[in-house]
């Protein structure tokens, strides 16, 4: 189902880059709502774009931890993130992408209600 609610979107988030699901670093729960307020993930798939496109923001206006727009035209134009923070995510995302991840952390990844780390495999 959609997320619209955004508590619940970030977490799912934070769910599906954590370390039991597609173990990405760097994709914290806090940094999935930055991401996720100035417009840059919306879904899992949204960070896979990343490598093509190289971070760019769809809008480029972020929100900063009081919640005040912020000129941005990339993902480490943001606050607290920089080229270097960038280019580690998405090095992390190419090696989820190329080398893939067993079928029980994909399952555990898209959060379905009931199916937990045990139950996937």
């Amino acid at each position: 189902p959609p997320l619209g609610c955004a508590p619940r979107a970030v977490s799912a988030l934070a769910h599906a880059f954590s370390r039991a699901a597609l173990d990405v670093p760097g994709l914290s729960e806090a940094r999935a709502r930055q991401l996720r307020e100035a417009g840059a993930l919306r879904e899992p798939a949204d960070a896979f774009r990343w490598m093509t496109d190289g971070g760019a923001l769809p809008n480029a206006t972020g929100i900063d931890g009081n919640g005040t727009a912020v000129h941005a035209a990339t993902i480490a134009d943001l606050p607290g993130w920089g080229e270097k923070s960038l280019a580690n995510v998405v090095a992390a995302l190419r090696r989820t992408a190329e080398d893939g991840v067993p079928l029980h952390r994909f399952v555990y990844s898209l959060g379905i209600r009931h199916v937990g780390a045990h139950t996937s495999r």
